[in-house]
């Protein structure tokens, strides 16, 4: 959330097999990562 507003964090990038677990990476371990933060829309929105 930032402020009342919901946003979704996309995070890509490369992981070594050694960095990753059943619980998923860390994103301190991406190899060249790349963030985006996206803006959440819900049906019936007034800005559709």
């Amino acid at each position: 959330m930032i402020g009342k507003r919901e946003y979704k964090v996309i995070a890509a990038g490369v992981v070594r097999p050694e960095d990753f677990n059943d619980e998923g990476v860390s994103s301190t371990k991406l190899i060249d990562p790349q963030f985006d933060v996206v803006s959440i829309r819900r049906k019936g929105s007034v800005n559709e």
